[in-house]
């Protein structure tokens, strides 16, 4: 059975979007398409790399893969992408997000899906700059691929309900974060003191390096200091001392004459 005749089995169909609104069409298709699952395909890793991105913003549980992921968490995403018994070789759903240049790159993509007596479909995003390609693929294939129409909003309003369940169901789960095994007890070291190392002598002290040295002062005239107020101190350096007098230097005032009784005093005057 040839790989021609296999895309014959599949349902395969197109939408004409505008280059610009690509993801935003590509959202709407996969609500009211709600596959099991799906593969998007791009012609280019940077762009797998954004429809990724696009969907986990949105919510759903996508991976990426192409050949500049590491071999180990391609693997991952392969294991991740499984549920039950679908696989990733065995889809529900192919979208052709950006048309391939090669025609059998177009029936490797879409032969992944209406494997085993499964249902298939495969459905292309196509713009203006993609229908000669489009045309292309056909002959080789010997398939007509119909145009279908864009998904309204009376559609998407109709299904909202089935959207709402598929979307929850599909939605991106946050994986329980690895608690980091606890680290046995380690005994506690004791620090080592570092030998004391002795500072070589500078003369004039341990003087730091422009720093003005102060005078050296006494102890006990710098404790007065601090004990006297500036105005006790300033009364200290103006007030002068005055000279005592010894015994000898001093002055004895003359005595004053005696009073005489006043009958003397006259009898005196009279008998002169």
């Amino acid at each position: 059975k040839s790989e021609t005749r296999t895309v014959e089995t599949i349902e395969q169909v197109y939408y004409r979007v505008e280059r610009n609104e690509k993801r935003t069409q590509l959202e709407r298709i996969l609500l009211m398409e709600r596959p099991e699952t799906c593969m998007i395909f791009c012609n280019t890793k940077a762009a797998v790399d954004q429809i990724q991105r696009f969907l986990t913003g949105k919510g759903y549980a996508s991976k990426a893969l192409h050949g500049d992921i590491p071999q180990h968490k391609r693997m991952k995403n392969i294991q991740q992408f499984k549920r039950g018994t679908y696989h990733v070789e065995d889809l529900s759903l192919v979208i052709n997000y950006d048309v391939p240049q090669d025609k059998d790159s177009y029936i490797h993509r879409v032969g992944r899906t209406g494997r085993a007596g499964h249902e298939g479909k495969a459905i292309s995003l196509v713009t203006k700059d993609d229908l000669f390609t489009l045309y292309e693929i056909e002959e080789h294939i010997g398939t007509l691929i119909y145009e279908a129409e864009l998904p309204t909003d009376e559609e998407l309003a109709e299904e909202k309900e089935l959207a709402d369940a598929w979307k929850k169901a599909h939605a991106l789960k946050s994986e329980p974060e690895k608690q980091a095994p606890k680290s046995s007890p380690r005994k506690s070291k004791k620090k080592r003191k570092k030998p004391y190392q002795r500072k070589p002598y500078q003369k004039g002290g341990t003087q730091k390096q422009g720093q003005r040295q102060k005078p050296k002062t006494d102890k006990k005239e710098a404790y007065d200091r601090r004990k006297t107020t500036p105005a006790a101190r300033q009364k200290q350096q103006v007030t002068v001392s005055k000279p005592q007098r010894t015994d000898k230097q001093k002055v004895q005032a003359p005595a004053a004459p005696e009073k005489k009784p006043l009958l003397k005093r006259l009898l005196g005057r009279i008998f002169g």
